[in-house]
């Protein structure tokens, strides 16, 4: 089970703070996404396995065209940051459970497999 970043942490930025974050989900075999946000007021982190599979189409196993599966499965972990008066970013445990098992290889998780900026840059 991850155990959640110290709830009274202080960042210098955003980008720190997600950065943290995400490091500290990693190490643990778990992953974190971006719910909802405003860049300079907060932003709300959930396991990138929160929510469920939207079928759109209302298509059945018998009328879809190729099997397909979710990873999504309802996760409830959540975490919350904002910017304090200082300028420096605040993070809050909403719900630091897990209705899930670590992944036992990181690189299952999309954001695992995204290049940062130094990588990208190596790249081109």
């Amino acid at each position: 089970m991850l155990s959640p970043p110290p709830s009274d942490s202080h960042f210098e930025s955003r980008d720190d703070l997600i950065q943290h974050v995400q490091t500290h989900a990693f190490s643990y075999g778990y992953a974190v996404s971006i719910k909802r946000s405003e860049r300079n007021k907060f932003v709300y982190l959930q396991c990138d396995r929160d929510g469920y599979y939207n079928n759109r189409l209302n298509l059945t196993d018998d009328t879809r065209q190729r099997a397909t599966s979710t990873r999504l499965i309802g996760c409830p972990f959540e975490l919350y940051g904002r910017k304090m008066k200082d300028s420096k970013w605040h993070l809050t445990i909403k719900n630091e459970n897990h209705n899930h098992e670590a992944s036992k290889n990181i690189s299952g998780h999309p954001s695992s497999r995204r290049l940062n900026e130094k990588d990208q840059q190596r790249v081109q």
